[in-house]
């Protein structure tokens, strides 16, 4: 109950249609009946929302795609450099001058699996990171249908990102002997498909929570005291 009340408030559900939901919740529907219920209430609210305010729906929707893609590349670009001129040379046992130094095997391979560990695991995190700032810019100060947006705004690069990621990881599911590099591209794929849009859409309702708890705190400091 508490989890269906938060999500309809933080979609600016009316409070009527809440009150008539709950009440009929309690007399004799079940709890499949309700979320099916709050799950219409959250999409009609969001499709007011987009209406009143298409174009800074609009508006949103590209900022969060462009900012998204920014990022990506960004931060991808940057990887590949570092590899490039950082990592590449210490497997080579080459130094930073790029003259070569004697380096024990045991210490490039080390340097080699930190370094795809970095990839798949802090790179995902990365991405969710970005993808969970643009979801909560989109719904600071507005509704958090405009985390729903920016969320769908954000899809088509987590697919174009994430289907060639999964179509090689699909391969090495079920092995029985999987290399750690294996696990590696399957976990980087299970961050860019499902952690990126996790991130997102839980970020916007973050940031529109904390407007609504604002609002409350207003509302109560306002409220009528009774003399003593």
């Amino acid at each position: 109950m508490t989890a269906v009340l938060w999500l309809m408030r933080r979609f600016d559900v009316s409070e009527d249609l809440i009150g008539d939901l709950v009440e009929q919740w309690r007399g004799s529907r079940s709890s499949i009946w309700l979320w099916r219920q709050t799950l219409d209430a959250i999409a009609h609210a969001v499709g007011v929302a987009i209406g009143r305010n298409a174009r800074s729906a609009a508006m949103v929707a590209l900022v969060s795609f462009v900012a998204l893609l920014v990022w990506l590349e960004s931060t991808w670009a940057l990887y590949l450099w570092a590899t490039k001129n950082w990592v590449v040379p210490i497997i080579r046992g080459l130094d930073a001058f790029g003259h070569p130094v004697h380096q024990a095997v045991v210490t490039q391979r080390l340097v080699l699996w930190t370094w795809l560990t970095l990839r798949s695991i802090g790179v995902g995190v990365l991405w969710c990171l970005g993808a969970g700032i643009v979801g909560r810019c989109a719904a600071n100060h507005r509704s958090a249908s405009f985390a729903v947006v920016s969320l769908v705004a954000q899809l088509p690069l987590v697919l174009w990102w994430g289907v060639p990621l999964w179509r090689n990881a699909i391969v090495y599911i079920g092995h029985e002997a999987a290399h750690p590099m294996d696990v590696q591209l399957v976990a980087l794929t299970a961050l860019v498909l499902f952690g990126m849009p996790l991130a997102a859409f839980a970020a916007g309702l973050s940031a529109r929570g904390r407007e609504l708890h604002a609002l409350d705190d207003c509302r109560w400091r306002m409220r009528p005291r009774s003399k003593p």
